[in-house]
């Protein structure tokens, strides 16, 4: 069998390498994703301070203070239920992607670091930051779209049903869109997992975008098997919490408590990391650059672990 297909082998296969590769490197990752987290917290505040301080301005300058404030947000919230929802989804993606753009690149710059462990099976907390400096332009590109990827469809289709509705949706339609929606987020997010990689291997984000969706289409069962499994694997992560919770069939705030911390510090140290990983590597095996030696951004790649 091809190393480009996958069958169950290979999904285990890729799941042990990246865990064990997340594992011996989960003290750099955690230094990286705190120092990233911090420098995009900060930029978070001034991107939102140039957005903003200008409304505040604006409202506060016509004279008519908190009470003309209120009624700026009440205005813009109206327009989700009128003919110019569509203008209000295109004026909030405005506003929504410039104040994300931090932590897409935050998110590009950990592939960044997984694509740094698949060549060499290390990478280094500082490593982190060449990435979100060097590349900080295109993942954050890469990230506006895989946003609007995500959103626009689901949210034209609430505009539509909502204007459709009297901007009540419920019953049937409700169930519809709910759906929808959850299918849409895990087909996207698949058929977009290689655009990150992609991008950190220095292709253009349009080019990087259509070569995702390519791969996801040619290698159906390579991208997906590997996406599909790290998603069951988050849920049934997930499930006990949601069994131990006020809500839940066996409620224990005190074990929920525990179990929680424990899940989510995995999640966010191994987990993650793992997936990072099994994607750069995957993008490796599909473009078939592994053992090929590189220019000078990628000198020398090693791939490691097999298939």
């Amino acid at each position: 069998m091809s190393e480009k297909q996958t069958d169950f082998k290979t999904i285990l296969q890729d799941l042990k390498v990246s865990f064990r590769f997340a594992a011996k490197n989960i003290v750099s990752f955690f230094l990286g994703m705190l120092g990233v987290l911090i420098v995009s917290v900060l930029l978070l505040a001034v991107v939102a301070i140039l957005i903003f301080v200008p409304i505040l301005i604006v409202v506060f300058s016509s004279g008519g203070g908190f009470a003309a404030l209120e009624a700026f947000f009440l205005q813009v919230g109206n327009e989700w239920t009128t003919g110019f929802g569509i203008t209000a989804i295109g004026l909030s993606s405005l506003i929504v992607i410039p104040i994300l753009s931090p932590f897409f690149v935050a998110i590009g710059a950990l592939f960044g670091m997984g694509r740094e462990i698949v060549e060499s099976e290390g990478t280094t907390a500082q490593g982190v930051f060449t990435w979100y400096k060097s590349k900080f332009g295109p993942l954050a590109a890469a990230g506006g779209l895989l946003f609007l990827t995500v959103l626009i469809p689901p949210s034209a289709i609430i505009l539509v049903l909502g204007l459709g509705y009297g901007g009540l949706i419920i019953g049937l339609p409700a169930a519809g869109v709910s759906v929808f929606s959850t299918v849409w987020l895990v087909m996207s997010i698949g058929i977009l997992s290689m655009m990150f990689p992609a991008v950190i291997d220095g292709v253009p984000v349009l080019q990087a975008y259509r070569q995702s969706v390519r791969m996801s289409i040619d290698y159906f069962d390579r991208v997906f098997g590997v996406w599909i499994a790290y998603l069951l694997l988050g849920i049934a992560l997930v499930l006990p919490a949601v069994a131990l919770s006020p809500a839940g069939p066996w409620p224990n705030l005190v074990v929920l408590g525990v179990y929680g911390t424990i899940m989510g510090l995995f999640l966010i140290f191994i987990v993650v990391p793992s997936f990072v990983i099994a994607l750069n590597r995957v993008y490796l095996i599909l473009s078939g650059d592994y053992g090929v030696p590189r220019d000078e951004e990628h000198p020398s790649i090693g791939m490691v672990g097999g298939v």
